[in-house]
């Protein structure tokens, strides 16, 4: 939805970056050492071993924690999903694809993205208590509008009549 947008484009860019880095930045440093490598061994036929031995570590150095660091996201990602209703867009599929509003107490923000993440129909959450998370517009909803708007002007005129009699006695006393 509208609100996983940020979310995706950091994940989408982190990984476009990383995969620049990987495949763009560190062959380009890599291929500097050599052409450094080279001028040195024109000038010194003696440091060639060294620097291939620095470039291959460099890319196994890089090569391992593109592997840790996707083992250790796996790991986390089966946990959160774990602990996920199943299955996990059970809104969409009860409304049949409608467009929905999540209406709750005590939401929990973490939870409310997994729902709307997994249930794209899901437009609003709103909270009876107010809990409902940002960002984005909170909402809680009026479901007694009709009644409510007769009983502020019930208040309010019984206002006026109020000030009208104050009005009336102090008339009176002067």
């Amino acid at each position: 939805g509208e609100f996983y947008r940020p979310m995706a484009v950091a994940i989408i860019g982190g990984t476009i970056t990383s995969t620049f880095l990987t495949l763009l930045v560190v062959p380009s440093f890599y291929d500097s050492i050599e052409i450094a490598r080279d001028r040195a061994i024109a000038k010194f036929h003696r440091r060639e071993p060294r620097f291939t031995v620095v470039g291959a570590f460099v890319l196994a150095w890089s090569l391992t924690t593109e592997i840790y660091a996707a083992n250790g996201e796996r790991h986390a990602s089966d946990q959160i999903y774990a602990n996920l209703p199943k299955p996990p867009d059970w809104i969409d599929r009860t409304t049949g694809g409608a467009s929905t509003i999540y209406v709750g107490q005590g939401i929990d923000a973490f939870a409310a993205w997994q729902v709307e993440f997994w249930n794209p129909r899901v437009r609003w959450f709103w909270g009876m208590d107010g809990s409902a998370p940002g960002p984005g517009e909170r909402r809680t909803p009026n479901l007694l509008r009709k009644h409510r708007q007769r009983s502020l002007r019930l208040k309010q005129q019984k206002q006026q009549r109020k000030k009208a009699r104050k009005r009336q006695q102090a008339n009176i006393v002067f």
